[in-house]
């Protein structure tokens, strides 16, 4: 009789448990998603206010860790090296060859599956075609895009009425035209700049939306094989070199400290720095040779291969912070244009470009004319390498000539012919 008392007291103590310490515990078994990106400004406020609204009302357990690094290289090196990764990083779709032949990175086309066979339509749909292309590899779509960028010209309106320059260049000639005018010595006044901090990727980048335009491709599609030393190729490197070196309208590229321009290659986050001095400035689209081809860049969700339900937790995340409100929200509160086709068509967000952002259509309009993406699996490589001779052209060392074919020389020495056909 004993026994089953004892019994019963057991089987009573054990049923409390069940029910109190899940909510005793609940606090400490909250899941912990680790989300890295590399942002500043108003993006990284954002960010960090859109993690904590998702804490705050999340019902799944899951809490999100948002770790901001000081830059992407920063961030590119760590998530290169760690032995801890993040469970989510918000990456430049150029480091995503790297991150997938790591096997580092899962499908987000996978997750998407998994929800519904209609969620990825959905994405593909609502997602700038050329932005959309930049997550995808061998078809597929590894990441989720977030945010976007091109150059587009950025201009002092003062300066351009004290010169008697009515409206902006719409083709490089008339950048050059400009620029003339424009350019003072004696005030250390440039006409034009190109970014002169930019990464050897970032400027071979500009140089392959200015070889498309001269008619060119980096890739021949029907060879496969590598002509970034075309006639156009040259073409378009001689005409970034004339205008520092012949022209004289645009500074070296080596140019340190601070630079007075009247005309730049600038992002939305360039026009908010000339917003906050003051600046009386105007946008307009990035000038066309034979036609008009800007470069773009896009920052992507990656989900790091971890395990099946924090992968499940990761994607719940990301799903969420894509969303249309969500996305909406960045497109109000940070210089960033949406790359939503159903937020920039919303009416609330039409109006809002119309009355406080108008300039701000120029860099949507610059989705649908950027650089074909290419499917090269060494497209980082071939880029660092196309940056390292093209700095060399710039800075007057070599011809365009001669930098373009030893660029192109080295690349056939490391691009053997792999899985995505590209010839050396």
């Amino acid at each position: 009789m004993r026994f089953k008392w004892i019994h019963l007291l057991l089987l009573i103590v054990f049923a409390f448990g069940l029910v109190a310490m899940p909510r005793f515990l609940w606090a400490d078994t909250r899941t912990k998603v680790v989300f890295w990106a590399a942002l500043d400004g108003e993006k990284e406020a954002k960010c960090a206010e859109l993690v904590e609204k998702y804490n705050k009302e999340s019902k799944v357990g899951t809490t999100i860790e948002f770790v901001n690094f000081p830059s992407r290289s920063a961030l590119r090196e760590e998530l290169e090296h760690t032995q801890s990764p993040p469970d989510l990083a918000l990456i430049d779709t150029l480091w995503q060859r790297s991150l997938i032949d790591r096997h580092a990175i899962v499908p987000a086309e996978e997750l998407m599956d998994q929800m519904g066979s209609m969620i990825k339509v959905v994405y593909k749909m609502d997602t700038f075609p050329k932005v959309w292309m930049r997550a995808l590899y061998s078809g597929k779509a590894w990441t989720v895009p977030v945010f976007a960028e091109s150059y587009a010209i950025t201009y002092d309106k003062a300066l351009f009425t004290n010169k008697g320059i009515g409206k902006a260049p719409q083709t490089w000639q008339e950048v050059v035209a400009s620029g003339r005018k424009l350019t003072s010595p004696k005030d250390k006044q440039w006409g034009f700049v190109i970014p002169p901090n930019l990464s050897v990727e970032e400027l071979a980048e500009i140089w392959v939306a200015l070889l498309e335009e001269h008619g060119g491709v980096l890739v021949d599609p029907k060879t496969r094989k590598i002509v970034a030393n075309s006639k156009e190729g040259k073409q378009a490197l001689q005409l970034m070199v004339d205008m520092i070196h012949k022209h004289k309208i645009s500074p070296s590229h080596e140019t340190s400290g601070a630079i007075s321009s009247a005309m730049m290659l600038g992002t939305p986050e360039d026009v908010q720095r000339m917003q906050s001095r003051g600046v009386a400035f105007g946008v307009a689209p990035w000038p066309k040779s034979k036609k008009r081809v800007n470069n773009l860049r896009v920052e992507a969700i990656a989900i790091m291969k971890t395990t099946p339900e924090r992968q499940k937790q990761a994607w719940r995340f990301t799903n969420w912070f894509t969303e249309y409100e969500v996305a909406k929200d960045l497109a109000f509160s940070t210089y960033s244009a949406p790359v939503n086709k159903q937020v920039w068509l919303s009416p609330d967000y039409l109006q809002f470009l119309k009355a406080q952002r108008p300039w701000m259509q120029v860099y949507i309009d610059q989705f649908q004319t950027a650089s074909v993406c290419c499917d090269a699996a060494e497209y980082e490589r071939m880029l660092t390498i196309l940056g390292t001779h093209i700095l060399s052209a710039l800075q007057n060392k070599r011809s365009p000539s001669d930098a373009l074919d030893s660029a192109v020389s080295e690349m056939k020495g490391i691009i053997a012919r792999g899985s995505d056909g590209i010839r050396g």
